[in-house]
């Protein structure tokens, strides 16, 4: 009856034990599960990191190609200026042109009219702004007049760094009368760093079998020239491709001041009172590299 006895104590025992080692396995499986599936987490975590940076790396790198792209289009065509002769293009200060003053300046492309040793003569390539030869209606002369005020202050100051301005000569020029029409005074020689061009320099730069000595003008193609948006916004007289602009060299009368018409015709009775609104501007500079 004892050994019966024990016999079933120890059958119980190892049931027992049987049992608190299921259960005991059964409770520490998910924990072990848990902390698989952390570490798989953290793993995949440290995987997608390195995809996600460079996803952001190729953004910056697709930024980066468009701004160089638009960067290469405004200048395209462009020379340097060591490099430069006349005819050529090159890019040299910025202006607000386009009329949307949120996206910056644009550079100022200019067209080189003359090359001697390491000084350039430039005018804009485009009518960059409109504003009137005079801001009232008088009898002014380049000397006198608001535009020049305007030109060596407010757009220089504009157009140009310190590096640029230190760039820019301030040189003498000639204002010859226009005795085509009987003299009319031109007035006194002035030192000027930004100027407009004369008739007798666009006859020198621009000159050719264009030009009627005897009637005192000329159609030149290379004369129609476009204006800005700004000049546009501003007032400027457009047609087709070409838009008046001003010269410096008195008009017809005192009163009146040279412009070259949109059709390219210049000459010495075309010309606009000096308050006129319509004409823009094509600032004319030395460069000295």
């Amino acid at each position: 009856m004892k050994k019966k006895f024990l016999a079933v104590m120890l059958a119980a025992t190892m049931t027992l034990s049987l049992c608190a080692c299921d259960l005991l396995s059964k409770n520490e499986e998910p924990k072990e599960e848990q902390i698989v599936q952390e570490e798989d987490v953290q793993e995949k975590e440290v995987q997608e990191e390195p995809v996600e940076k460079k996803e952001v790396e190729e953004v910056a790198s697709d930024e980066n190609a468009e701004v160089d792209e638009n960067a290469d289009k405004e200048t395209s065509g462009t020379v340097s200026l060591a490099d430069a002769k006349a005819g050529d293009i090159v890019v040299f200060g910025q202006y607000e042109q386009d009329g949307d003053g949120a996206n910056g300046s644009e550079p100022i492309e200019w067209e080189v009219l003359e090359v001697s040793g390491n000084r350039v003569l430039l005018i804009s390539k485009y009518v960059l702004d409109c504003k009137p030869y005079n801001e009232q209606a008088a009898a002014v002369t380049w000397e006198t007049c608001t535009l020049r005020t305007w030109l060596n202050s407010d757009f220089y100051n504009t157009a140009f760094n310190d590096d640029e301005k230190a760039k820019i000569p301030e040189v003498t020029l000639s204002n010859p009368d226009n005795d085509f029409y009987g003299g009319i005074e031109g007035g006194n020689d002035t030192n000027d760093k930004v100027f407009l061009l004369s008739v007798e320099e666009i006859l020198k730069y621009y000159g050719g079998d264009w030009y009627n000595a005897d009637n005192g003008y000329g159609f030149c193609n290379r004369l129609v020239i476009s204006a800005t948006q700004v000049a546009k916004d501003n007032g400027a007289y457009t047609r087709d491709n070409g838009s008046l602009w001003w010269l410096r060299s008195p008009g017809l009368n005192s009163n009146r001041a040279c412009d070259v018409y949109e059709d390219g015709c210049v000459g010495w009775d075309y010309s606009s009172n000096v308050h006129e609104r319509k004409d823009g501007i094509r600032p004319a500079i030395y460069v000295e590299y």
